[in-house]
């Protein structure tokens, strides 16, 4: 009875929030992958679903500083405070910073 035109649309919910477009869709619009990741710069990481590099202390939010990142080869090496980590390049794809 009391439609107001959103019946057909699917970009609206049930409870008649937008669909999509939400914060966690915006929060690494910005990011770069780790491997893309510039030598000699400092980066910040902002998601990391890899649980072995969390445990090697590449945590969001942490700094990291890129050492060396040579896309012919198969590691980098970062720092995270005065630890230097080798990376694998497949490991680092997933890992996104700012």
């Amino acid at each position: 009875m009391f439609e107001f035109g959103r019946k057909n649309n699917t970009n609206y919910c049930r409870n008649k929030h937008r669909k999509g477009g939400g914060r966690g869709e915006r929060k690494f619009r910005q990011c770069i992958s780790l491997s893309d990741a510039v030598e000699d710069q400092k980066y910040i990481i902002r998601f990391n679903p890899d649980k072995q590099t969390i445990e090697m202390g590449i945590a969001p939010s942490s700094m990291i500083f890129v050492h060396k990142n040579n896309p012919n080869e198969t590691n980098l090496i970062v720092g995270v405070g005065e630890t230097r980590l080798i990376i694998p390049r497949n490991s680092a794809e997933l890992i996104k910073v700012k």
